[in-house]
């Protein structure tokens, strides 16, 4: 399993190095591509990353509105995700319940409820592959959720981009 931070920027109109996109994960396990979060700045510019699937977190402008035109994938979001997006074109939407494991590529992946926004509630994930465990939180953890993930064995390893790489949406180097 592979994980590559695509962007770590939250809905904030400032751009560094550290922080160029809205928030992605791209998860490469065995022949398949998982993308969790597609935020404002990945509308149009999905293509390179040629996701197989797209899980959604939350409802969030910078999770989910790369999305406002449609997805060229299924997108996995929970009933509630769901209801608040179903203007999005999406033409492939799959119903997440909470923790009930979705087999995607190698890897199961379980969504635990998380506390964040009454207009939005959020899930975040726990990633397994071959007895090694990630858990992914587009937020801060509640207790019981830390409880959880400490059970998982992170192995989590991402490069950051080279410093001449375009910073947000812009074409212009950080």
């Amino acid at each position: 399993m592979q994980l590559t931070f695509l962007g770590t920027r939250g809905e904030i109109p400032l751009c560094s190095y550290e922080h160029r996109r809205h928030s992605a994960l791209l998860i490469e396990t065995g022949n398949a591509r998982i993308m969790i979060d597609c935020g404002t700045d990945w509308l149009d510019a999905l293509d390179p990353i040629a996701p197989d699937v797209i899980l959604l977190t939350h409802a969030h402008a910078d999770h989910a509105a790369g999305l406002a035109q449609g997805a060229p994938c299924p997108v996995y979001a929970t009933q509630e995700t769901i209801s608040r997006l179903s203007r999005f074109p999406v033409n492939d939407w799959r119903l997440l319940e909470h923790r009930h494991a979705v087999k995607l590529g190698k890897a199961r992946f379980e969504a635990f409820p998380l506390q964040h926004s009454i207009n939005a509630p959020a899930v975040g994930f726990r990633v397994s592959e071959a007895g090694q465990h990630v858990f992914y939180s587009p937020t801060s953890l509640p207790s019981a959720i830390r409880r959880m993930r400490s059970s998982a064995s992170p192995s989590i390893s991402a490069t950051a981009p080279p410093r001449n790489a375009p910073c947000c949406a812009s074409a212009a180097p950080c």
